[in-house]
């Protein structure tokens, strides 16, 4: 996926964060999610009213599904509490990784 829809989706997450009252995931629900290949899912009804993903097409949502799906297993980067933060790096290791 192109990196600048990488920084796309980080700041509309944190943008999320902002504007939620509460915490809008769990750690168990972004390892799901991740390892079967449906972050998009997770992502669009977790953060619905609360971020706006216009800019994706459905090959981009794809794309993520498939970048996070390779790069889930086992890898927590050392994240244990907040599912939100475990998004974050995972997004942050696809606009590294250049997906």
């Amino acid at each position: 996926m192109d990196p600048s829809l990488y920084r796309f989706l980080i700041w509309e997450v944190l943008r999320a964060i902002d504007s939620a009252k509460r915490d809008l995931v769990e750690v168990e629900q972004v390892v799901h999610h991740s390892s079967n290949g449906t972050m998009s899912q997770l992502l669009l009804t977790a953060f619905a009213g609360h971020a706006d993903f216009s800019l994706l097409k459905e090959e981009d949502w794809r794309q993520l599904n498939d970048d996070m799906a390779k790069m889930a297993p086992g890898r927590e980067f050392g994240i244990e509490n907040r599912g939100i933060c475990l998004l974050l790096a995972y997004l942050l290791e696809g606009l590294q990784a250049g997906h």
